[in-house]
């Protein structure tokens, strides 16, 4: 079976070229959309680049291949409507969610920001009378038609994987006819340490406090913040602050009020860095504080979880939901955010029992064997 991948420049690609790669029967061609001349996440050679929408969608349309794997709604939707084979929809969870203030409505509309949060970005967005005028007529055409066009690529659609179950089961009660891809983007990193199960005392003396996974306003950094600062302790706050925007008006706001928290002394990630250092980053940290309420930095929730650390979600996020059902210790930004909870060590049996099943969740292994066994069953018209 052949199948053609769209995708864009993002540093989940490589693992999701290394499990196609893994799959007998399936012959993957890779195609990524990029204005730059060089990839800078994709490390690996075998893409091929397009600078064109346009020209990517005529080549998919040419390649004569039985499905098209769109990872995220990457491209115009007008353009992924063009697109002629069967398309399976890989979701990464920007694709699926709006805040409920925004001018298109997808598939799970939620209230994105807490009210700091929420009001910064207000104020950062104050416009001239002619800029609000302008303002409301694009928003009423992204309304009127670009809503129109999201809805219609998600009619088009014939298979979605979604980065939680949950988020599957939400979509499927609006849009009957989508089915269920076991797709994930998983890293076969069996042997690294990042899987080695927590062990007692282990550091006991990182104090450093995770908070978000980037410079995106979901992460709701001020709110938490703002809480953190309210303790009236001394905490060190690491964010990572490279990804995904290079510069906007909400990143200089954060960076140029971040000395206000004279509590905090709060380091900002501002570069891309290799994952082994990346995760001696996150080694040093106690805890990790993700102020998203929609599912996000799902990688960096688990890779803490893994480490023994406690994890911290606000309670009307579709993770904190997510996390709570399968059982796990995890905590509540909105009632457990205290200098108690952030400075003691999450005891060895909770570290254990949450190790043990994200590792269960997260077997590369069965992975594999779900997805080979899909695509073996899936129909080759």
């Amino acid at each position: 079976m052949k199948v053609v991948h769209v995708c864009v420049d993002e540093k989940f690609i490589d693992c999701a070229i290394n499990a196609f790669n893994k799959l007998e029967g399936v012959d993957s061609y890779y195609f990524v959309y990029t204005q730059n001349q060089t990839l800078k996440y994709i490390k690996n050679k075998d893409v091929l680049i397009f600078n064109s929408e346009t020209e990517l969608v005529d080549a998919v349309n040419k390649a004569k291949c039985a499905y098209v794997i769109i990872h995220s709604l990457c491209l115009n939707y007008a353009h992924i409507l063009q697109i002629k084979p069967k398309i399976i929809w890989n979701s990464w969870g920007f694709d699926i969610y709006s805040d409920c203030f925004d001018s298109i409505k997808k598939a799970i509309p939620l209230s994105l920001y807490k009210p700091i949060s929420r009001n910064v970005l207000k104020s950062l967005e104050k416009k001239s009378f002619e800029e609000k005028i302008f303002f409301l007529l694009k928003r009423i055409k992204k309304k009127i038609v670009d809503e129109r066009l999201y809805k219609a690529v998600v009619h088009k659609a014939a298979y979605l994987s979604t980065i939680i179950p949950p988020e599957y089961d939400l979509i499927h009660k609006q849009y009957k006819h989508i089915k269920f891809c076991p797709f994930r983007y998983l890293d076969d990193l069996k042997e690294e340490d990042f899987y080695t199960p927590p062990k007692e005392n282990e550091n006991v003396d990182a104090k450093k406090i995770l908070l978000g996974n980037s410079n995106d306003p979901s992460n709701n950094h001020l709110d938490i913040l703002h809480k953190l600062n309210s303790l009236n302790k001394k905490y060190e706050v690491i964010i990572p602050f490279s990804y995904p925007n290079k510069a906007t008006k909400y990143i200089e706001y954060v960076l140029n009020n971040s000395s206000k928290f004279d509590n905090l002394k709060i380091t900002f990630l501002r570069d891309f860095m290799s994952m082994d250092r990346y995760f001696e980053i996150l080694k040093s940290c106690q805890s990790a504080i993700f102020g998203h309420i929609r599912q996000q930095a799902v990688g960096n929730v688990s890779g803490m979880i893994n480490l023994g650390k406690k994890v911290f979600l606000y309670e009307d996020s579709t993770l904190y939901s997510y996390y709570k059902k399968e059982g796990y210790k995890i905590f509540s930004i909105d009632h457990d955010l205290e200098a108690n909870n952030i400075e003691v060590p999450l005891n060895i049996n909770d570290k254990k029992a949450n190790h043990q099943k994200n590792m269960a969740s997260r077997n590369y292994s069965n992975f594999i064997k779900k997805l080979q066994s899909f695509f073996d069953n899936l129909p080759n018209d």
